[in-house]
């Protein structure tokens, strides 16, 4: 995982590779080999020296729309009696 979006790879990389997994999953022979390398990765991914930053990343926040949606109510209100 890298924080740089231009290391990181494409979408449509990641849907290839999906795919590629998708079809060897249909393949009963290989289910226990893909089962064995996702518990392998698991292990590696707890290892990697991954730094947290917390300007590095951001919360979601509720933003009440009833302010928003009176605002616009309320210019378009002035707009249609400036029209008149």
């Amino acid at each position: 995982m890298d924080f740089d979006s231009q290391k990181r790879p494409s979408a449509s990389k990641i849907w290839d590779i999906l795919e590629e997994w998708n079809k060897s999953i249909e393949s009963s022979d290989s289910v226990n080999e893909i089962k064995k390398q996702f518990i392998e990765a698991d292990k590696v991914i707890k290892s990697l020296p991954i730094s947290k930053h917390p300007d590095e990343m951001s919360t979601s926040k509720i933003i009440s729309t009833k302010l928003i949606s009176k605002a616009i109510k309320d210019l378009s209100q002035a707009q249609a009696d400036s029209a008149k």
